[in-house]
């Protein structure tokens, strides 16, 4: 399963003034018609990632690099698809949306529920496993700065609070965020000065990186905790 925040220009115009959380989902010709998350059965000899690196290539037309997916859950009801008894191995990798101009595929915008923001259902039990892919992102952008690295190594603040407001769909308090995130951050220098990024107006911000990289402890979770308005 592919995510991202924003939609490239070819597939959305108007991506820039809508920076929500979006999802790649693909057209079924086939009986049963209708929505889907892309997807092809394991092959002999082969592993899951690369059954998740394979699908991405052939039927989405991407090559993710070094990228790693997620794995979240295994699907094993026996019901689960009428065609035959399957399993399916749900993996979801987050991409910056500029990497998915040429992807084949509808970017779509999400609801607070996780599910497609329209209403449209995925067929099979593709509308529960996004909801819980969707679930688990948000989850970890709850705890820290944009741990799937949407933003790249090096950001600014407002950069970094205008993603986590498209994940998790919710605006969040500009001052206690910065005040936050800023524990885990220590400002990007060049020749020991501090960068700083021009903006439209006003002051240039300041570049920050991350400080700490890996997971936060428990204890760094809950002192983090982001604020909404």
């Amino acid at each position: 399963m592919l995510l991202t925040v924003g939609a490239p220009t070819d597939n959305d115009p108007d991506h820039d003034s809508d920076p929500r959380l979006r999802v790649l989902v693909q057209r079924r010709r086939r009986s049963p018609r209708g929505l889907v998350l892309p997807g092809r059965f394991l092959r002999e000899r082969e592993t899951f990632a690369e059954a998740v690196a394979a699908t991405l290539t052939e039927k989405v037309g991407l090559d993710i690099g070094d990228a790693e997916p997620r794995l979240i859950k295994m699907y094993d009801a026996p019901g689960r698809d009428g065609r035959a008894w399957t399993l399916s191995a749900l993996h979801v990798l987050a991409l910056p949306h500029d990497r998915l101009g040429e992807a084949d595929g509808e970017l779509l915008p999400l609801g607070a529920d996780g599910r497609l923001a329209d209403g449209r259902h995925l067929e099979f039990d593709h509308d529960d496993m996004l909801a819980r892919a969707v679930r688990r992102m948000r989850e970890h952008y709850e705890t820290g700065p944009d741990p799937y690295r949407l933003l790249g190594d090096s950001f600014t603040l407002g950069q970094l609070r205008d993603l986590h407001e498209g994940v998790l769909g919710e605006p969040l308090l500009k001052d206690t965020f910065n005040r936050r995130m800023k524990q885990y951050l220590t400002e990007k220098l060049v020749k020991g000065e501090p960068v700083r990024e021009a903006g439209t107006g006003g002051r240039p911000a300041l570049v920050y990186k991350r400080a700490k990289d890996g997971e936060l402890t428990d204890r760094e979770r809950r002192r983090l905790l982001l604020p909404r308005r």
